[in-house]
Protein backbone atom coordinates (compact mmCIF):
# COMPACT_ATOMS: atom_id res chain seq x y z
CA UNK A 1 0.00 0.00 0.00
CA UNK A 2 1.69 3.31 -0.91
CA UNK A 3 1.76 6.70 1.72
CA UNK A 4 -0.46 8.18 0.15
CA UNK A 5 -3.27 5.46 0.65
CA UNK A 6 -1.98 4.53 4.76
CA UNK A 7 -2.33 8.35 5.46
CA UNK A 8 -6.28 7.87 3.87
CA UNK A 9 -7.07 4.86 6.34
CA UNK A 10 -4.63 6.73 9.41
CA UNK A 11 -7.23 10.20 8.63
CA UNK A 12 -10.24 7.67 8.56
CA UNK A 13 -9.29 6.31 11.61
CA UNK A 14 -8.89 9.11 12.98
CA UNK A 15 -11.89 10.71 12.17
CA UNK A 16 -13.61 7.53 13.05
CA UNK A 17 -12.58 7.28 16.79
CA UNK A 18 -13.38 11.29 17.05
CA UNK A 19 -17.30 10.21 16.29
CA UNK A 20 -17.29 8.04 18.93
CA UNK A 21 -16.37 10.97 21.90
CA UNK A 22 -19.45 12.23 24.03
CA UNK A 23 -20.63 15.65 23.68
CA UNK A 24 -21.15 16.74 27.13
CA UNK A 25 -23.67 19.34 28.51
CA UNK A 26 -23.10 20.73 31.61
CA UNK A 27 -25.67 22.78 33.75
CA UNK A 28 -24.82 24.76 36.75
CA UNK A 29 -27.32 26.54 38.60
CA UNK A 30 -26.08 28.82 41.89
CA UNK A 31 -27.90 31.35 43.51
CA UNK A 32 -25.72 34.10 42.51
CA UNK A 33 -23.81 31.94 39.05
CA UNK A 34 -25.71 30.31 36.25
CA UNK A 35 -23.60 28.65 33.42
CA UNK A 36 -23.66 26.44 30.45
CA UNK A 37 -20.99 24.08 29.02
CA UNK A 38 -20.50 22.80 25.83
CA UNK A 39 -17.86 20.08 24.65
CA UNK A 40 -15.92 17.55 25.89
CA UNK A 41 -13.14 17.60 29.20
CA UNK A 42 -12.54 21.02 29.94
CA UNK A 43 -11.92 21.78 26.24
CA UNK A 44 -15.56 23.39 24.83
CA UNK A 45 -18.11 26.50 25.17
CA UNK A 46 -18.69 28.22 28.60
CA UNK A 47 -21.95 30.32 28.73
CA UNK A 48 -22.59 32.71 31.62
CA UNK A 49 -26.12 32.92 31.83
CA UNK A 50 -25.51 35.48 34.97
CA UNK A 51 -23.37 38.38 33.10
CA UNK A 52 -24.24 36.93 29.87
CA UNK A 53 -20.92 36.17 28.02
CA UNK A 54 -19.37 33.08 26.12
CA UNK A 55 -16.12 32.01 26.68
CA UNK A 56 -14.11 29.41 24.46
CA UNK A 57 -12.23 26.98 26.82
CA UNK A 58 -8.76 24.40 25.53
CA UNK A 59 -7.58 22.13 28.09
CA UNK A 60 -9.33 24.25 31.12
CA UNK A 61 -7.50 27.75 29.65
CA UNK A 62 -9.89 30.68 28.52
CA UNK A 63 -9.04 31.43 25.03
CA UNK A 64 -11.79 34.01 24.23
CA UNK A 65 -14.58 35.88 26.19
CA UNK A 66 -17.17 38.07 24.45
CA UNK A 67 -20.62 39.45 25.47
CA UNK A 68 -23.65 37.75 24.10
CA UNK A 69 -25.70 40.77 22.56
CA UNK A 70 -28.87 41.38 20.85
CA UNK A 71 -29.30 40.88 17.32
CA UNK A 72 -29.11 44.19 15.51
CA UNK A 73 -32.66 44.43 13.60
CA UNK A 74 -32.61 43.31 10.03
CA UNK A 75 -32.75 45.88 7.40
CA UNK A 76 -35.98 46.26 5.74
CA UNK A 77 -35.73 43.80 3.04
CA UNK A 78 -38.90 44.25 -0.32
CA UNK A 79 -41.86 42.59 1.05
CA UNK A 80 -42.71 38.59 0.40
CA UNK A 81 -45.30 36.66 0.60
CA UNK A 82 -45.71 33.03 1.36
CA UNK A 83 -48.72 31.06 0.17
CA UNK A 84 -50.16 29.01 3.16
CA UNK A 85 -50.86 26.27 1.44
CA UNK A 86 -47.26 25.32 0.98
CA UNK A 87 -46.77 26.09 4.16
CA UNK A 88 -49.42 23.48 4.93
CA UNK A 89 -48.09 21.03 2.40
CA UNK A 90 -44.62 20.59 3.98
CA UNK A 91 -46.07 20.84 7.81
CA UNK A 92 -46.69 17.43 8.40
CA UNK A 93 -43.56 15.67 6.60
CA UNK A 94 -41.34 18.73 8.02
CA UNK A 95 -42.74 18.00 11.98
CA UNK A 96 -42.56 14.72 11.94
CA UNK A 97 -39.21 14.48 10.52
CA UNK A 98 -37.96 17.74 13.14
CA UNK A 99 -39.78 15.20 16.05
CA UNK A 100 -38.59 12.05 15.28
CA UNK A 101 -34.25 13.90 15.02
CA UNK A 102 -35.50 15.29 18.80
CA UNK A 103 -36.27 11.48 19.67
CA UNK A 104 -33.72 10.02 18.67
CA UNK A 105 -31.41 12.81 20.23
CA UNK A 106 -33.16 12.07 23.30
CA UNK A 107 -33.11 8.43 23.49
CA UNK A 108 -29.28 8.77 22.95
CA UNK A 109 -28.31 10.48 25.82
CA UNK A 110 -26.49 9.72 29.19
CA UNK A 111 -27.85 11.35 32.47
CA UNK A 112 -23.75 10.95 34.04
CA UNK A 113 -24.64 13.68 36.83
CA UNK A 114 -27.64 14.94 38.50
CA UNK A 115 -27.41 17.11 42.19
CA UNK A 116 -29.25 19.05 43.90
CA UNK A 117 -27.85 21.41 47.20
CA UNK A 118 -30.29 22.91 49.36
CA UNK A 119 -29.00 25.39 51.75
CA UNK A 120 -32.36 26.41 54.61
CA UNK A 121 -33.30 27.24 57.85
CA UNK A 122 -36.47 28.72 59.46
CA UNK A 123 -36.78 30.85 62.17
CA UNK A 124 -37.00 28.48 64.65
CA UNK A 125 -34.23 26.20 65.10
CA UNK A 126 -36.41 23.37 65.99
CA UNK A 127 -38.38 23.34 63.06
CA UNK A 128 -34.92 23.31 61.11
CA UNK A 129 -34.13 20.60 62.90
CA UNK A 130 -37.39 18.78 62.32
CA UNK A 131 -36.57 19.20 58.40
CA UNK A 132 -33.14 17.89 58.77
CA UNK A 133 -34.20 14.85 60.93
CA UNK A 134 -36.92 14.11 57.88
CA UNK A 135 -34.11 14.19 55.54
CA UNK A 136 -32.00 11.93 57.22
CA UNK A 137 -34.78 9.28 57.92
CA UNK A 138 -35.13 9.86 54.18
CA UNK A 139 -32.03 9.08 52.93
CA UNK A 140 -31.34 5.84 55.12
CA UNK A 141 -34.59 4.76 54.11
CA UNK A 142 -33.83 5.21 50.05
CA UNK A 143 -30.08 5.92 49.69
CA UNK A 144 -30.32 6.73 46.11
CA UNK A 145 -31.95 10.34 47.03
CA UNK A 146 -28.94 10.90 49.44
CA UNK A 147 -26.63 10.65 46.12
CA UNK A 148 -28.41 13.19 43.91
CA UNK A 149 -30.22 15.63 46.82
CA UNK A 150 -28.41 16.86 49.80
CA UNK A 151 -30.00 19.24 52.33
CA UNK A 152 -27.69 21.54 54.26
CA UNK A 153 -29.11 23.08 57.61
CA UNK A 154 -28.95 27.07 58.45
CA UNK A 155 -28.92 27.32 62.08
CA UNK A 156 -29.08 31.20 61.88
CA UNK A 157 -32.50 31.77 61.03
CA UNK A 158 -34.83 31.52 57.85
CA UNK A 159 -33.26 31.66 54.81
CA UNK A 160 -32.97 29.15 51.48
CA UNK A 161 -30.77 29.22 48.90
CA UNK A 162 -29.65 26.25 46.06
CA UNK A 163 -27.15 24.70 43.97
CA UNK A 164 -28.13 22.36 40.96
CA UNK A 165 -25.74 20.64 38.86
CA UNK A 166 -26.43 18.34 35.95
CA UNK A 167 -24.14 17.01 33.08
CA UNK A 168 -25.27 15.08 29.83
CA UNK A 169 -23.81 13.30 27.02
CA UNK A 170 -24.45 11.99 24.07
CA UNK A 171 -22.37 10.47 21.30
CA UNK A 172 -20.64 12.24 18.52
CA UNK A 173 -21.59 9.77 15.71
CA UNK A 174 -25.30 10.24 16.97
CA UNK A 175 -25.53 13.63 16.59
CA UNK A 176 -23.84 13.33 13.36
CA UNK A 177 -25.89 10.37 11.74
CA UNK A 178 -29.10 11.59 13.05
CA UNK A 179 -28.81 15.31 10.83
CA UNK A 180 -27.63 13.05 8.39
CA UNK A 181 -31.05 11.16 8.66
CA UNK A 182 -33.36 14.50 9.40
CA UNK A 183 -31.45 16.41 6.40
CA UNK A 184 -32.29 13.28 3.92
CA UNK A 185 -36.17 13.59 5.41
CA UNK A 186 -36.49 16.67 5.32
CA UNK A 187 -38.43 18.33 1.97
CA UNK A 188 -35.16 21.04 1.67
CA UNK A 189 -36.09 22.30 -2.20
CA UNK A 190 -39.78 23.04 -0.81
CA UNK A 191 -38.05 24.44 2.64
CA UNK A 192 -35.66 26.89 0.61
CA UNK A 193 -38.35 27.84 -1.87
CA UNK A 194 -40.73 28.93 1.12
CA UNK A 195 -38.13 30.77 3.03
CA UNK A 196 -37.28 32.97 -0.06
CA UNK A 197 -41.03 33.62 -0.87
CA UNK A 198 -42.48 35.40 -3.70
CA UNK A 199 -42.14 39.14 -3.92
CA UNK A 200 -44.95 40.96 -3.47
CA UNK A 201 -46.88 41.91 -6.70
CA UNK A 202 -45.59 39.33 -8.30
CA UNK A 203 -46.95 35.98 -9.58
CA UNK A 204 -45.08 32.88 -11.34
CA UNK A 205 -42.69 35.70 -12.25
CA UNK A 206 -44.91 38.02 -13.85
CA UNK A 207 -46.14 41.20 -12.53
CA UNK A 208 -50.28 41.36 -11.21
Amino acid sequence: MSAIGITFLFIILILGLITLLHVRIRISIHSDLKTLFIGRGRTGILINLTDNTRSILIAGRTIETSTITKEKKPKKKPARTRPFGQILEILPDSFRAVTEYIYSLIKSVVLEEFEVEIKAGFPEPHLTGMAFGYYQASIAAVPFIGEHFKFVPNWNGGSISGTVRTTASIPLYKIIYRTIVLVFQLPLRKLVKLAIGRKVGYQDGTAK
